[in-house]
């Protein structure tokens, strides 16, 4: 039983691993389509051709490519932190100050959840009783 426990939190930070790849990379996205819309209103502005209504449809399309992936990268960020939320207090590793730093940011930056804030006090519970 405690090797297929070691799988599963061996499995967990793989996940985590990946996932703050796929932040990183979702970041840097957003960076580029930044760069390009920037790039592509200095266009706009130089010229005055028919083009410039295609152009601005683009620049719309960018824009919800742009407001998506930054949807997307936050939700991305709150199930990183959820899950090493989890994971550390499944694997009982997190002091007390671990367990609040990180739901503290949790509940500022995500608005909290009931589950996230049940198992946290739990376990606060558990670590002031023992």
């Amino acid at each position: 039983m405690k090797e297929l426990l070691d799988q599963v939190g061996e499995a967990t930070l793989s996940i985590l691993n990946n996932l703050a790849s796929l932040s990183i990379l979702v970041g840097l996205g957003i960076w580029c389509i930044k760069v390009f819309r920037s790039h592509l209103n200095k266009t706009i502005k130089a010229s005055n051709t028919p083009q410039n209504s295609q152009i601005a449809e683009v620049l719309e399309r960018l824009d919800k490519i742009e407001q998506d992936n930054e949807l997307y990268h936050k939700e991305t960020n709150k199930n990183i932190l959820r899950i090493q939320i989890e994971d550390g207090i499944y694997r009982k590793k997190f002091s007390e100050e671990e367990v609040l730093e990180r739901y503290d940011r949790y509940s500022k930056d995500f608005n909290g959840n009931g589950y996230i804030t049940g198992i946290v006090h739990d376990y606060l519970e558990t670590l002031r009783k023992g």
